[in-house]
């Protein structure tokens, strides 16, 4: 009798939450989340994945296969502007940690390194003040309203990909549209 009422419950539990999971064929113009056939995590945005997918990005392609086909990644910001700081922090913070995690589930790892220059001088995650050398890494450069973003947009230039954004809004688009083309998501089905 015991192992019957545990079926029953296991075949409830089943049930219910197969009625909770996010069918990604929803219209949902406002979900934020979204989740790949081949991988069990749900990848949460700053935006909705609708709103994020119209951000204006050029050459989607081939910044896809220069950033999964790294294995170093130099982040880098102007660190000039407290606000675009604040700013800097959730969005290097997204991109890394969805970035980090697609490649895990693709069993590859990814490094991160951060830098920031203020000035003429540069620095390391940790503060530390090093000599500017040109890097043979991928490199993601982040622009905020205060730190030279010309325009809303991801692009690529050689080997450096350029997310910038004239506000919070915009830049945290920019990142979500960065990370959408990273695990391959161009449209919704």
């Amino acid at each position: 009798m015991r192992k019957i009422i545990f079926l029953i419950v296991i075949m409830l539990v089943v049930a219910i939450s197969g009625c909770t999971q996010q069918n990604p064929n929803n219209n949902n113009d406002d979900a934020t989340e979204l989740q790949l056939p081949d991988q069990p995590i749900v990848y949460t945005f700053s935006n909705p994945v609708k709103q994020a997918l119209l951000y204006p990005i050029s050459d989607s392609g081939q910044i896809r296969y220069a950033i999964l086909s790294s294995k170093n990644i130099d982040m880098v910001f102007d660190g000039s502007s407290s606000e675009d700081n604040a700013y800097f922090q959730t969005t290097l913070f997204n991109i890394v940690q969805k970035t980090q995690t697609y490649s895990v589930y693709n069993g590859r790892i990814v490094n991160f390194n951060t830098y920031y220059f203020i000035g003429d001088k540069w620095y390391n995650s940790t503060t530390d003040r090093i000599n500017r050398t040109e890097s043979q890494n991928v490199i993601i450069w982040i622009k905020g309203p205060n730190t030279n973003a010309k325009e809303n947009s991801v692009s690529l230039s050689n080997n450096t990909v350029y997310v910038q954004g004239m506000n919070y809004k915009n830049l945290t688009l920019a990142a979500d549209r960065l990370v959408l083309t990273i695990i391959g998501v161009e449209k919704l089905p």
